[in-house]
């Protein structure tokens, strides 16, 4: 994005270069005034904001300021990319000593960016680069209650964010914001480039509303070593080259710096886009919390089936009912086949299995030990300074560009990704962005070593895990799905408003990421349930869900019993689902915390949460205007349940070192009970209503879905099943609704698995299941002779007994072995009978099973083999259906030309041929009623779809031309 912005100015320059003179530009509200000598200061709705800023630059050891330089010019030209459209203005000069410097303005209706270059015909360094510096004196605030923010560079050693009153000078990094406290208004400033500076912003202020002083550059550090911010203990790193590039700048003013920083977090993601993430907000178990070094592989199943039969069960899942189980460090307690073994067994929770790693770290701090998965030693991977390696809290820092490192970084991401882990915490991450001598060449800086180790980790997990980043910097945030927003945190009240300082002034951080992370809660016992509800509504509101109590069997009975009361409050786990991080009601002082804090979702409910932190009981009241909201609303507390209708404000009192949460929704005292209507008329309440569209006299189900006549009888969501025999051992799963994409009809199908060997000769051979429905006759009209069993399955044969008589018996004599689905069609013959039972028998032999006097030996190699069945449908068509029922889509099938397979991580896979890819378009999921899910353009010769899908049956629809391919998978 950058290289095309500067190549296109640079063209405009060239075109209309004027000699230098006093001019203004103008952009909607903003006016930039160029003086003769460079130096612009900037307006917003006439209201100055900078005076007299100008380039400020290092060339090796020699600083240069705009005013110094000669030959200054002026371009302007009109710029329209994915920050909007607006003007280019260029200024461009020279130094004595032939540097061009070129310092380039571009004006969007609701802010401004600025970068600077300087070019040479020979290789140059600096490593400072300021393209705003200001020594002149500005007032656009109120005259009292002004703040600076201070933004930490990183969230190590439990540093945080300050709203430094105004008559004290403040240092942040990367960003900040300049504001009133009882206004809001305010001016926010930093950089949206992260690529290769570490970027500093100094405010000097006096009392009242003066400012006096700002400079915002690339190349800050703080060179005390680890316990300074940016834990550095040299120099920002200069940058060499012909032509050098400072980062780019953000500046923009509003009546409410929260926006802004909302919208200069918007920015960078469009600068860097966010790394990709489809699937829900994750809600996780953490076992630093409580196990921390006693992690085992007992105890981590134990905790796994804890919070499947006392959490998942009761509202504390994400979108998909899952949970994530993350092990974190001393999961190499585990020994290599547990490692294994623990994937399935989540999953067989319907969890997903997470781990821990730190990637640029090293606590062996043994630099002649090898390598995990390289030939290099330890020593060689080290960041060092002056030829002595760097360590921050205790671990030494490893150098992201070298090859070991790389190695290392292929060795357990790749080892966690094949085992199918879907999570990993990545941490101590600000050790891989120290300055020091990397192995790169072209690696001048700790931000350019960090990314590119951070590109490298994204490559080595393929997509396939979700990477939370937990100490690190802010920035850069492309590389990472969260990040956690502030340091170690437990149980306490301290803990809890040391979290919300950080939720307080970063929330707007999930612009950049996909979500911020409060670190896990735990329910301690020598914490009051206040502090309980208030540390669980602080991650609640903050972003990912993480609890961390040792719930395995030598864990607490209390902290189990505060665990099921508190984290199954099924409004505060909705709250959490539905939500990404609440902004601050009004600005703390200092390093407090903000006490209320709120967030309107797209329904028009807002949320508000309100914190206590002192030792006794305070008042509060929430005006709605603080919202955005007016008028009368119903009140509901969450964690009481209570409820009040309210106008203009919510009025109550807080207990001590405890919190509030406040559900505000639109009152609707005419409004029909949901469980009394029935908007379609179908004579099924829209509270049980799967399908509530259902056309004016359709024929429904018990569940609002429409009976087509002479299709479908069964389509279990109401099927009984039962086993054929007592000694039967298969494995019965019933797939649910997906309830992710909240489906009107069903995606519901069976899942059978003949998973060993029981009994012998024919007992093994007649092993199976019993399907009962609603009976019906095969004279009656709406049905038909011939039954349709929609299938997919790798069973050598299967049979069919109509009401347990063998007379009605489908035998293929064929190996029925399928990769897609298929009609099985029986011929319940031409004499009426009454049918409301079918028994499907797995043969378990060996071959083409054509002979039924095969060796009973035989019997017993055919183990662990699968079916799904869909739906069985009855008409009086002996041939296989073309369509499938129950979608919107035309003659919906199986084309065997498209092939789409579902893989380990719940993903659909299309293969599409590579001859056509020229002609491909894209591919599109539906539900099994026609509700399209997603849709993603097509990458050949293999796609894949980046959702991960709940368990359901979906279609994959191919578009190529005029020509459309279809699919129907199944996920379990």
């Amino acid at each position: 994005m950058k290289s095309i912005i500067q190549k296109y100015c640079f063209v405009l320059l060239s075109a209309f270069c004027i000699p230098a003179f006093a001019a203004d530009y103008t952009q909607g509200d903003w006016k930039l005034s160029v003086n003769t000598n460079g130096t612009v200061s900037i307006y917003k709705s006439n209201k100055l904001l900078i005076s007299n800023s100008q380039a400020s630059f290092k060339i090796a050891s020699t600083t240069y300021l705009q005013d110094q330089l000669s030959n200054v010019q002026v371009g302007e030209q009109s710029v329209s990319d994915n920050f909007g459209s607006g003007k280019c203005v260029t200024i461009t000069s020279n130094t004595n000593d032939n540097h061009t410097v070129s310092h380039k303005y571009y004006l969007y209706n609701n802010y401004i960016l600025t970068d600077l270059t300087i070019s040479s015909d020979s290789q140059f360094e600096s490593n400072y680069m300021a393209p705003v510096k200001s020594s002149a004196s500005v007032s656009f605030l109120p005259s009292s209650n002004n703040k600076t923010l201070r933004v930490p560079f990183d969230n190590d050693k439990w540093i945080g964010y300050v709203a430094n009153p105004f008559g004290s000078n403040t240092t942040s990094y990367e960003v900040t914001a300049i504001y009133n406290a009882d206004s809001n208004e305010g001016l926010v400033i930093g950089s949206i480039d992260h690529t290769q500076w570490k970027t500093g912003v100094k405010v000097n202020t006096s009392s009242g509303n003066l400012i006096t002083g700002l400079e915002v550059f690339g190349g800050i550090t703080t060179t005390n070593g680890e316990n300074g911010d940016t834990r550095d203990k040299m120099e920002h790193g200069a940058v060499k080259g012909t032509t050098l590039n400072s980062p780019k700048m953000f500046i923009g003013y509003s009546n409410d710096w929260r926006a802004g920083l909302e919208l200069f977090g918007d920015i960078n993601a469009i600068f860097k886009p966010k790394l990709a993430w489809s699937g829900p907000k994750p809600f996780l178990w953490n076992s630093w919390g409580v196990i921390q070094k006693d992690l085992n592989y007992g105890k981590a199943r134990q905790v796994s089936d804890w919070i499947k039969n006392n959490l998942q069960n009761n509202s504390f899942h994400d979108e998909d009912g899952s949970v994530y189980i993350d092990l974190d460090s001393y999961w190499d307690n585990l020994q290599a086949d547990a490692l294994e073994y623990f994937v399935p067994y989540c999953k067989n929770n319907n969890q997903r299995a997470g781990i821990y790693w730190a990637p640029f770290a090293d606590w062996g701090n043994d630099g002649n030990r090898s390598v995990e998965g390289s030939s290099y030693k330890y020593d060689d991977i080290y960041v060092k300074v002056n030829g002595q390696s760097q360590s921050i809290d205790g671990a030494s820092c490893l150098d992201p560009t070298h090859p070991g490192t790389k190695d290392r970084i292929r060795y357990f991401l790749g080892r966690f990704r094949d085992l199918g882990y879907q999570f990993v915490k990545l941490d101590f991450m600000a050790h891989g962005a120290v300055e020091g001598t990397h192995y790169n060449p072209n690696c001048y800086t700790g931000i350019q070593a960090y990314n590119e180790g951070m590109a490298y980790i994204v490559e080595q997990t393929q997509g396939k895990m979700f990477l939370n980043l937990s100490i690190a910097p802010i920035f850069p945030a492309n590389y990472a799905h969260s990040r956690r927003i502030a340091c170690d945190a437990f149980s306490s009240m301290s803990d809890t408003k040391y979290t919300l300082n950080s939720t307080s002034y970063g929330w707007w951080l999930d612009h950049c990421y996909s979500y911020n992370d409060a670190d896990h809660v735990v329910l301690a016992n020598n914490a009051s349930e206040g502090e309980n509800r208030a540390r669980i509504t602080s991650a609640a509101i903050t972003g990912i869900f993480t609890i961390g109590d040792d719930f395995s069997n030598d864990g607490s009975s209390a902290g189990k019993d505060r665990a099921k009361r508190f984290l199954t409050n099924a409004n505060i786990n909705e709250m959490a689902r539905k939500t990404k991080a609440f902004r601050p009601v009004k600005s703390a002082d200092r390093s407090d915390a903000a006490e209320m804090f709120y967030q309107k979702t797209a329904d028009g409910t807002t949320y508000v949460a309100i914190f206590n932190y002192s030792f006794s009981s305070k008042n509060y009241t929430v005006n709605f205007s603080d919202l955005e909201i007016s008028g009368s609303y119903d009140v509901t507390e969450l964690w009481s349940n209570t409820k009040s209708t309210n106008s203009s404000s919510w009025s109550g009192s807080v207990n001590r070192r405890d919190c509030e949460v406040l559900k505000i929704a639109t009152p609707c005292p005419d409004c029909p009970d949901p469980c009394s209507a029935d908007s379609d008329g179908d004579g099924v309440n829209d509270c049980e209503d799967k399908c509530p569209a259902t056309q004016a006299g359709a024929e429904v189900d018990a569940s609002g879905c429409e009976i087509v006549p002479g299709e479908i009888i069964a389509d279990f969501e109401t099927i009984q099943v039962s086993s054929y025999t007592g000694n039967a051992n298969i494995a019965i799963k019933e797939i649910r609704n997906n309830p992710d994409t909240k489906l009107n009809c069903t995606t519901k199908a069976l899942y059978v698995q003949t998973n060993s060997t029981v009994g012998s000769g024919e007992a093994q051979y007649k092993s199976g299941i019993i399907l009962q429905f609603p009976q019906f006759n095969t004279s009656d009209s709406k049905y038909g002779r011939y039954m349709h069993f929609l299938f997919k399955t790798t069973t050598e044969k299967v049979e069919f007994l109509i009401n347990g008589n063998w007379d009605a018996k489908f035998n293929p004599r064929t190996k029925v072995s399928s990769n897609g689905w298929f009609d099985y069609v029986l011929d319940l013959g031409a004499t009426a009978r009454d049918v409301s039972e079918i028994t499907i028998l797995f043969d378990m032999r060996t071959g083409d099973n054509c002979d039924r006097s095969a060796p009973i030996n035989d019997y017993y190699d055919n183990h662990n083999k699968y079916m799904y069945i869909d739906q069985i449908a009855v008409n009086n068509n002996s041939a296989e259906r073309t369509a499938i029922s129950c979608t919107a889509l035309n003659d919906i099938q199986d084309d065997n030309n498209l092939k789409a397979f579902v893989n380990a991580d719940k993903q659909i896979v299309v293969k599409t041929p590579s001859s056509a890819r020229s002609d491909l378009n894209q591919i599109s999921v539906y539900s099994i009623c026609g509700r399209k899910i997603t849709e993603q353009v097509v990458y050949c010769p293999e796609t894949i779809i980046n959702n991960r899908f709940c368990d359901g049956v979906y279609l994959v629809q191919l578009k190529q031309d005029n020509v459309v391919k279809t699919a129907k998978v199944l996920v379990y």
